[in-house]
């Protein structure tokens, strides 16, 4: 797990699965707590922001991220 500061207090951070054999990238997650547009609209005033590609995806605490994150990775994708 990689972080973007020390500690638990990381508003994003990234994942990578590497196969134990071949040593390649096998998956990568990126989670992030919070998105700067949401955050922008949320500060003026806004239900909501305008659609697009919000990058949020982990609500609970950063502490909790890499666990989270491991377990998405784990499941079989479809």
């Amino acid at each position: 797990m990689g972080w973007q500061k020390r500690g638990f207090t990381s508003l994003s951070g990234h994942v990578f699965m590497i196969g134990g054999l071949s040593r390649k990238v096998l998956d990568c997650i990126i989670c992030a707590k919070q998105c700067e547009k949401c955050q922008r609209e949320k500060s003026r005033g806004q239900t909501s922001a305008k659609k697009h590609n919000c990058p949020k995806n982990h609500d609970s605490s950063s502490k909790a991220m890499e666990a989270d994150a491991c377990l998405i990775l784990s499941q079989p994708s479809s």
